[in-house]
């Protein structure tokens, strides 16, 4: 009965990742059908690059139409539809209502191009604050599968949320796919002589798998800020093998235009290869992979059937590469010994999607784009320097808001009385 059930479960998964690119069997050479990055290269279609070295999906607002995804699915790529971020605060809601999720969905809906939607990213920290977050995202799951029945549903968790490690359990199940977010290297733990933790990838494969996730596209690491630092080539080779163990069914990088990706050659080879090995999917255009050795050259590989038609040109304004404008009104004071700091809204074409807050250098926290303060508890007897920059859903960074804070006046303790003569 057992093997029975495996066998059933296993058709089951085949059928679905068939069904997301027709035409193609997954195979121990090609199981893996998403290999995606979010963010976009710089090339005229903003896909090029990555179609090169063996990519096949990309991140795509679902507010921008058929259009652009005509474009993409003629060049044989695929898009994760983004439907706007859940607020892990207050007031605990999606960004965008059910009504225009309806519209922009009912737009799209049964697109070949489509390999998923998105209902937000790492909700997991909204468990701190929002009771109703699990079940709002059941809604939002369900909404979607009510209007594009033929497409699966993501949602990435990150390792931590405030709460717990590897909080999988709260969101499995919730979407068809969970996106496992996974950065294995920082500048801390290079400055504790560790480096980057490529275990850290087993021990999330091992935790979902326990805590109930069936389904899953692992996340790499290839970008950095203030706390992460950006994976060498090798370091990036490496995490490909340690996800390559697992039974993802696909995989994103974060992120391309973070990490300037494509302005790397040793990090492009290493891509090519893994997705040689992953069974990758090639592209029309003349831009060649970057050869793994002086000798080598690109992989043979299969192209993905494409609509006949002549689909309009991509729309220049689904190509998002202007950043939002940098936060304004910073201010930082001091509360007993805690440290209070806000900031004013920036605004984006598009829509700011979070606010990065870095203490003397160092990202202390990300928030959500309805979050304009933050309380901190700093070392109190020395000044501490603040930035704030807004990020938009394409990567766009913003110029710093910079605000500085002096010692916390802390009364110094009584002295103690003299004691009395007698």
């Amino acid at each position: 009965m057992f093997v029975l059930k495996r066998l059933l479960l296993l058709s089951v998964a085949v059928a679905t990742l068939a069904a997301l690119f027709p035409g193609t069997s997954p195979t121990a050479s090609s199981r893996v059908l998403i290999r995606g990055a979010y963010g976009r290269d710089s090339s005229t279609s903003g896909v090029d690059v990555m179609k090169s070295v063996g990519m096949n999906t990309v991140t795509y607002n679902g507010w921008a139409g058929r259009a652009g995804l005509d474009t993409l699915w003629a060049k044989g790529m695929k898009a994760v539809i983004w439907l706007g971020e859940y607020d892990r605060t207050s007031p605990c809601a999606f960004e965008l209502s059910d009504a225009q999720v309806r519209a922009d969905v009912t737009a799209i809906a049964g697109h070949p191009g489509i390999a998923a939607y998105q209902l937000s990213d790492e909700p997991n920290y909204a468990r701190l604050h929002c009771p109703n977050a699990v079940q709002d995202h059941r809604n939002r799951s369900a909404l979607i599968h009510s209007l594009d029945p033929s497409k699966p549903t993501y949602v990435t968790v990150s390792t931590l949320d405030g709460k717990g490690g590897y909080p999988y359990e709260w969101f499995a199940g919730v979407a068809d796919i969970m996106g496992l977010d996974v950065y294995v290297c920082s500048n801390t733990w290079d400055s504790w002589g560790v480096g980057c933790q490529m275990n850290t990838i087993d021990t999330a494969v091992a935790q979902a798998a326990q805590k109930g996730v069936t389904r899953y596209w692992g996340i790499l690491q290839d970008f950095s800020d203030n706390f992460y630092r950006s994976p060498t080539a090798t370091e990036l080779s490496q995490e490909f093998s340690h996800w390559e163990n697992s039974n993802m069914e696909g995989y994103f990088i974060y992120h391309w235009s973070w990490g300037h990706v494509e302005t790397l050659p040793g990090h492009l080879a290493a891509i090519a290869q893994a997705n040689a090995q992953l069974g990758a999917v090639t592209t029309t255009s003349t831009t060649p992979a970057p050869s793994l050795s002086p000798t080598s050259s690109p992989p043979t590989t299969t192209v993905i059937s494409s609509p006949t038609s002549s689909p309009a040109p991509i729309p220049t304004s689904t190509i998002d590469r202007t950043p939002p404008t940098a936060p304004t009104k910073l201010s930082a004071w001091w509360q007993g010994t805690k440290g209070l700091i806000s900031w004013a809204a920036s605004t984006d074409a598009v829509g700011v999607w979070k606010y990065r807050v870095t203490r003397d250098g160092a990202v202390i926290a990300t928030l959500s784009k309805y979050s304009l303060a933050l309380t901190d508890f700093p070392t109190l007897d020395v000044p501490h320097t603040y930035t704030v920059v807004a990020i938009d859903k394409a990567g766009n960074v913003s110029l710093p808001g910079t605000v500085t804070r002096g010692p916390c006046p802390v009364r110094s303790p009584s002295p103690a009385p003299s004691p009395t003569s007698t």
